[in-house]
């Protein structure tokens, strides 16, 4: 049994959607890099002063980052675009 290979495929389609995606996953980071730092710097006064005070605070980076790109994973489609396409003005 064999697949059927469609005869034409859209190639601006792809790209366009595959370009959504990739921008889509680039706002992701920047958007969930941008908490962290904000979320950093509200934790930073918190850790005391010392020998441990840049490790713990790289570690919460480490942690923070990659489990709130994750937990926003949904937003890295190619409708996370369309946000900035939308009528803010009204």
């Amino acid at each position: 049994m064999t697949a059927s290979i469609p005869a034409q495929i859209n190639k601006p389609a792809v790209v366009s959607v595959m370009f959504k995606r990739c921008f889509g996953w680039a706002l992701l980071m920047f958007f969930t890099g941008l908490a962290t730092a904000w979320l950093r710097g509200l934790l930073d006064p918190l850790i005391p002063a010392g020998d441990w005070h840049a490790m713990l605070s790289g570690l919460f980076v480490v942690v923070a980052w990659p489990t709130l790109t994750w937990s926003l994973r949904a937003l890295a489609s190619p409708h996370l675009i369309e946000l900035f396409q939308l009528p803010w003005w009204l």
